[in-house]
């Protein structure tokens, strides 16, 4: 089976886990997720723990009797054998998240020609500074998912550390435009932003579906 089956089993099975152990489960879950393992080893780690603990449901066992009182160490211990994550893959993820990002800017701004239109052209700087920030944007904040799984007031630090990460992005932004480095524009006609949009709309689209298969 694919990742991408292997998930939707999983989604359907794990309706019958009981309140308690559904939130166990889906903090494991969450956290083997967003580990560096190759995905369909982890997705196949996933169901077989799930299985595991529907059968130890069924004969009254909780979620904490099963696998202990320390998920976290637990899920080290099994994810220490699997294999990484190849960098390809790692590669193609950033310019999925990359291309789609860049997609709305450029979506948001062909609407805003059309309404709005004016002579100056788009600054390249921030154009270039969010390509490279946006993708690496993401997949920090997936890694703090993972880091503040098993934390307390774990929300609460993903929150700040989102914020803190998209200020920081922000604060480069302002820091460039009094640098001056905003000088540098770049003219092209009214629709040529609806055209970049459709063109990387439709390359996140290839990545997702044809390349990456999730």
């Amino acid at each position: 089976m694919t990742a991408k089956e292997l998930i939707e089993i999983n989604n359907e099975r794990r309706e019958k886990l009981n309140k308690e152990n559904k939130k166990y489960y889906e903090d494991m879950l969450l956290y083997i997720r967003m580990s560096d393992v190759a995905e369909q080893d982890g997705e196949e780690l996933l169901l077989e723990i799930l299985e595991h603990l529907l059968e130890a449901q069924e004969n009254g066992q909780s979620a904490e009797e099963v696998f202990g009182d320390q998920p976290k160490k637990y899920c080290d211990e099994l994810l220490r054998d699997l294999p990484k994550e190849p960098t390809k893959n790692k590669l193609l993820m950033y310019f999925y998240i990359t291309a789609s990002g860049m997609a709305w800017f450029f979506l948001v701004d062909g609407i805003f020609s059309l309404f709005f239109p004016t002579d100056k052209g788009i600054p390249l700087t921030p154009i270039i500074v969010s390509i490279l920030f946006t993708g690496a944007m993401v997949l920090l904040i997936l890694k703090l998912m993972k880091w503040t799984t098993y934390k307390k007031k774990s929300n609460l630090l993903l929150m700040f550390s989102g914020a803190v990460t998209f200020m920081g992005w922000i604060g480069l932004l302002v820091y460039l435009g009094m640098q001056n480095a905003f000088q540098y524009e770049m003219a092209w006609p009214m629709y040529t932003s609806l055209v970049a949009a459709v063109i990387l709309f439709t390359l996140s689209w290839i990545l997702r579906h044809r390349v990456i298969k999730f």
